[in-house]
């Protein structure tokens, strides 16, 4: 899978919702994920009907498909599950003659990380590790980490997936809200510095309130990528009408507001939460003959804490505080270190991108987590 390759033909078409659209189909209850065992035949449909639509991807049905959500003794088996679903989006594809990469979905954990929540940094990796790994070995062709509000979170999971498939190109897709950051507090500038410093194939939006908050976000997010960015937005937001969620945004009217992201930035083009086959055909003849924008990031180097950015010709590193581990805070820092297993550890945990004080062997450690290297300014 090369993204860039695929780009040069014009904008991505991705595909839509899966959980939304299984719940319109009878979804009560059990895991999304579930229905690879239990009704595949309908997730195979799915897959089929996205593809006919003009999806230039398909995304597995994981997104939950993760050890706190599928224990191990409960009802499902993880493997048996996450292999299910790749081999049914492959399955889809061959039976379809066409060429098209499967993305493995992965959601986040739905617990919050040490500190504020109760679980620890590398158990998250340890879980994310586990999924993409059988991802990988049932054969997908990339991994998507998308519906992310926490840098932290999104951080554990590349890290999972880089170590556990690192042939595999890595998309992050985060969720903002209203007020332009994560719920983390994370800026867009500084969740794409935080990000692409670990090297992701792709940065982008999904879920939220529709095309139209994206649109707000997408410039500054565009403005500080240097990699494609991917929008998957809701169709609108949801009302219920007898207990059922109801978007509402019709499918031309979705893909209307989604062309107008193209002259924003954005280059991969989708659906979340609400979208259906109906929605991705109607964008996929609206993006027909369209071009996209390159990647529009700076080449100004800057270092970011957990919420902000701060540009390194606007900062003196004797001013920039050293990074504590037992007191981190929401300024950039520096981190001065000489022995590789240390700085290590302090890269691998730290939120952000740091400016790295180091000798020269640790570019390696700082092109995997992160940073920019004081020894090669």
């Amino acid at each position: 899978m090369d993204i860039h390759e695929m780009l040069k033909r014009g904008p991505v078409v991705a595909d839509g919702a899966t959980g939304t659209m299984l719940q319109s189909r009878g979804l009560e209850g059990a895991g999304t994920e579930t229905w690879c065992l239990t009704r595949p035949r309908e997730i195979l449909r799915l897959h089929e009907e996205y593809l006919a639509a003009g999806a230039m991807w398909l995304k597995t049905n994981t997104f939950g498909a993760n050890r706190i959500k599928y224990p191990p003794k409960g009802a499902h088996d993880l493997q048996a599950l996450i292999y299910a679903a790749v081999s049914l989006a492959r399955q889809a594809v061959e039976e379809a003659g066409k060429e098209v990469p499967v993305l493995l979905s992965v959601g986040p954990t739905g617990r919050l990380l040490a500190p504020y929540g109760d679980l620890p940094f590398e158990e998250a990796v340890d879980i994310f590790r586990e999924a993409v790994a059988r991802g990988a070995l049932a054969g997908a062709d990339g991994v998507l980490i998308e519906t992310f509000s926490d840098t932290q979170e999104a951080r554990a999971a590349v890290i999972a997936a880089k170590e556990a498939a690192p042939a595999l190109p890595v998309l992050c897709s985060l969720t903002f809200e209203e007020n332009g950051r994560l719920l983390s507090g994370a800026t867009p500038e500084a969740a794409a510095a935080i990000l692409e410093g670990m090297g992701v194939a792709a940065l982008g939006i999904n879920c939220g309130a529709g095309p139209a908050r994206a649109a707000k976000v997408l410039p500054r997010l565009a403005a500080a990528s240097h990699v494609p960015v991917l929008v998957n937005p809701n169709a609108g937001l949801p009302r219920y009408e007898d207990g059922q969620a109801v978007f509402g945004l019709a499918p031309e009217e979705f893909a209307a507001q989604m062309e107008a992201l193209l002259a924003l930035g954005a280059s991969i083009l989708g659906g979340c939460c609400g979208t259906t086959p109906n929605h991705i055909a109607a964008l996929a003849a609206r993006l027909q003959g369209k071009k996209t924008l390159p990647p529009q990031g700076k080449a100004e180097e800057v270092i970011a804490s957990p919420r902000e950015v701060l540009a390194l010709s606007q900062c003196d590193i004797d001013d920039l505080e050293e990074y504590d581990p037992e007191e981190p805070g929401f300024a950039p820092v520096k981190i001065t270190c000489d022995e590789p297993e240390r700085l290590e550890a302090l890269l691998r945990e730290y939120n952000g991108k740091a400016l790295v004080c180091a000798p020269g062997w640790a570019e390696t450690l700082v092109e995997k987590y992160g940073g920019v290297l004081a020894h090669n300014l």
